[in-house]
């Protein structure tokens, strides 16, 4: 993920926003939690927000939302 976001210049709007480490896959598993699902924006993007919302029925992964403000 470090190599993609250095070789396209993107940045990852997780971090961009302060919001930690937002696990959202196994959404069914406390044990087993990572952050796989990524939003990328460019650098001149403001990223006002990103959350984890509510699980969706039949999926092992949460939805996430970020809120943008573009230049």
């Amino acid at each position: 993920f470090q190599e993609l976001l250095t070789a396209s210049g993107l940045q990852d709007a997780r971090l961009k926003a302060g919001s930690g480490i937002l696990t959202t896959w196994h959404a069914h598993n406390p044990l087993f939690r990572i952050p796989i699902d990524h939003t990328l924006s460019s650098p001149g993007v403001t990223v006002l927000d990103f959350r984890r919302t509510a699980a969706l029925d039949g999926s092992d992964h949460w939805p996430i939302l970020a809120e943008i403000l573009l230049p």
